[in-house]
């Protein structure tokens, strides 16, 4: 099979040559949506095609329908383009992941969410491709219940019921600023940020539920605890903690204590532990470590330590252990730092990167007896990036066990299920 992208499709029989022009259109509906381009297809995808001519040909003519017969060809190759993620059909990269249900999702910088799942021997198997806004790239990508939900560079949020393989919400905001997005654990409920606004929104119903206002300048990023109802939002010079079942603030920065006092200038990462208990927040080089006090009465986080020379070149991303006793960071120095949570030292530089990792995320949490050995932050990481990869390290032995190759590709996000 042939196809030629903008131009007649043109397949020779063995007599003669036939000119389908009434394709033409579903296969630039499929280019749209897949942004798939012969010119930019590898060398092995381009070879395939050429051999097939000869196959499609005598398909023809073996069929009282040959026009059929090419449509059907034609729409099954661009379909399989469409889901195959082991074809290389644009230049992008991963710029977000994450992980659930044993899914590992990537956010593209051509627009798409690809989808791994992790095997038996644990390699992760291509499970297909969505896109939210043709031609903008994807730059965080979150996964709850059965769902993953994507924001992109054109302020578009999208998300998709797996099971389905279909849209449940799609929403286009106006802002100068970028959406930023989280999903809660169970799917059940996003949450988008504009400017110094959240709002919050029912996945069951499409609709709004509840917003509220940082108040504290453009808001860099929000997460949702993982087993809890804190969403919480970080700003130029603030976080906001919101129960977002209740609809109440339960706390926030007060811009009048000096000690705390932090400003952002450029774009901070947020993470907070999945029982609630710790935050951190990236400042440049810095790691502002927040950790929960509560009381009858009230639930407070006071600033429990500055790691000022965290990286040397900036903070590009921040997770935590299933257990919250480690959580990680990358930089654009191209080393993944694994640190120890309560006494902030640092436990593993995890070093193979050669481009800035933009995305990092435990995997398999560690198991019940692992107090104070090398797995106690879990037996496994995944990382990904600029240099076109995505790494899943032994953590305690601070080595790659796999790396997946996305050809001309690199990634902006990744996330891993909990298993």
């Amino acid at each position: 099979l042939a196809v030629m992208v903008g131009a007649p499709i043109v397949i020779q029989g063995r007599e003669r040559m036939l000119q389908v022009k009434t394709i033409e259109a579903e296969i630039n509906q499929l280019v749209a949506e897949t942004r798939y381009s012969l010119r930019l297809a590898n060398p092995n995808t381009q070879q395939a095609l050429r051999d097939g001519i000869q196959a499609l040909s005598m398909a023809i003519e073996l069929s009282g329908e040959p026009q059929h017969a090419a449509e059907d060809l034609v729409h099954d190759v661009l379909q399989q383009a469409r889901l195959d993620t082991t074809i290389s059909l644009d230049n992008y990269f991963l710029q977000d992941m994450e992980q659930a249900g044993g899914i590992i999702a990537g956010a593209a910088s051509d627009g798409a969410i690809r989808l791994w799942q992790t095997n038996e021997i644990g390699l992760l198997a291509p499970q297909g491709s969505f896109y939210c806004d043709a031609g903008a790239a994807a730059n965080k990508v979150a996964l709850g219940g059965r769902r993953v939900a994507v924001a992109t560079e054109s302020n578009m949020v999208c998300v998709w019921n797996l099971d389905a393989k279909e849209p449940v919400f799609r929403q286009q905001f106006k802002s100068d600023s970028k959406v930023r997005m989280d999903l809660s654990d169970d799917g059940e409920t996003l949450a988008t940020a504009s400017l110094d606004w959240v709002r919050v929104w029912d996945m069951a119903t499409g609709q709004q539920i509840d917003d509220f206002h940082a108040g504290a300048g453009v808001i860099f990023d929000i997460d949702f605890q993982h087993t809890g109802s804190f969403l919480v939002a970080l700003a130029r010079n603030g976080i906001v903690v919101r129960d977002y079942r209740e609809g109440s603030t339960v706390w926030e920065t007060n811009p009048d204590d000096l000690a705390s006092h932090f400003s952002i200038a450029r774009d901070g990462q947020l993470a907070i532990s999945n029982d609630g208990t710790w935050m951190v927040v990236t400042q440049d080089e810095q790691i502002l470590l927040w950790q929960k006090q509560s009381t009858i009465e009230n639930t407070s986080f006071v600033l429990f330590d500055r790691l000022k020379t965290a990286h040397s070149a900036g903070i590009t991303t921040a997770s935590f252990s299933d257990n919250g006793e480690c959580f990680a960071t990358a930089s654009p120095d191209q080393f993944v730092k694994v640190w120890e949570t309560r006494n902030r030292r640092l436990r593993f530089v995890l070093s193979g990167h050669v481009a800035t990792p933009t995305s990092v995320v435990f995997g398999s949490p560690p198991p019940a007896t692992a107090a104070s050995d090398a797995s106690m932050c879990g037996t496994e990481l995944f990382s990904a990036g600029e240099d076109k990869t995505i790494k899943r390290w032994n953590v305690g032995a601070s080595r790659d066990l796999l790396t997946i190759s996305l050809s001309a590709s690199f990634v902006e996000s990744v996330a891993v299920s909990p298993n």
